[in-house]
């Protein structure tokens, strides 16, 4: 916590925070309570990434809400979407949570990148309980072929009702030839359904694997982008366009659209049309 402080003397415009749960194993509640207050305190601003994208949203989004409330810390969510269409039902109610945070006082902003299409890593795609225990906790479990953790994250896979012909491999550290196929693409080729593609995927790629993926409701994004406390973001990588890159490491990858295009996207979108 001191050198949090510190950083914010120093001049930090703000905090992110994943919330331990997104990427890796980082925060606990208590945590994060210090770090919201040190924030309020401060008047610096906290930026989320909520935990859980899909059908899980409600909840993930009335857990900032509630930190919020309770810190009276400026809070921002970091590209705010609902992942696919067990997900994009919940998304009018998950604006209505942070309505009812503003209509409560609270300092509350999100942004969002005008694409239905994801740029995200695979890893993405497992259960939360999957994502919070190391990576590899997580490996062992992925070669463990007949093991009730492995089936029943290949159960939760095919719960999702993900389209796997709309799920691009942009980067992986191996098999590299994969780069540039859909999951359809590379399911179809090796006879395997699409979730069990996805686990060998990361397990061959010690879980680095980027991909694109059309799993965004257009409509979600129109209805985002009139709100008052909502703005536009890339959530692009920076890339030299003068640099020719070869597709060898999880850095070479595809890159998004959104790294270059996002705002004339947005200017042609919601502006012009």
């Amino acid at each position: 916590m001191l050198f949090r402080s510190k950083s914010i003397k120093a001049g930090v415009f703000g905090i992110s925070i994943s919330f331990g749960s997104v990427y890796a194993p980082s925060f606990s509640e208590k945590e994060i309570s210090e770090v919201l207050k040190i924030a309020a305190k401060n008047g610096v601003v906290v930026k989320h990434h909520i935990e859980d994208e899909g059908k899980n949203i409600l909840p993930s989004i009335s857990r900032v809400i509630g930190l919020a409330r309770e810190s009276k810390a400026k809070t921002h969510i970091s590209h705010l979407k609902a992942l696919g269409k067990t997900g994009w039902g919940y998304f009018k109610n998950a604006l209505g949570v942070i309505e009812s945070g503003h209509n409560e006082g609270l300092k509350i902003t999100s942004d969002f990148f005008p694409y239905t299409r994801t740029g995200s890593s695979l890893f993405m795609f497992l259960p939360s309980w999957v994502r919070k225990i190391g990576p590899v906790e997580i490996l062992e479990i992925l070669r463990a072929r007949d093991s009730k953790k492995r089936n029943d994250i290949l159960q939760y896979l095919k719960d999702m009702t993900l389209h796997y012909e709309k799920i691009t491999v942009a980067s992986a550290l191996r098999k590299l030839e994969n780069t540039g196929k859909t999951i359809a693409d590379i399911s179809k080729f090796s006879g395997l359904p699409g979730e069990e593609i996805i686990l060998e995927l990361l397990e061959a790629n010690n879980l680095q694997v980027s991909i694109f993926s059309e799993v965004i409701s257009e409509e979600n994004i129109d209805e985002l982008a009139v709100k008052e406390y909502s703005v536009i973001a890339s959530d692009g990588v920076g890339y030299d366009i003068n640099t020719k890159y070869e597709i060898s490491s999880i850095e070479s990858n595809l890159p998004h659209p959104r790294s270059f295009g996002a705002f004339p996207r947005a200017m042609r979108i919601f502006v012009r049309e």
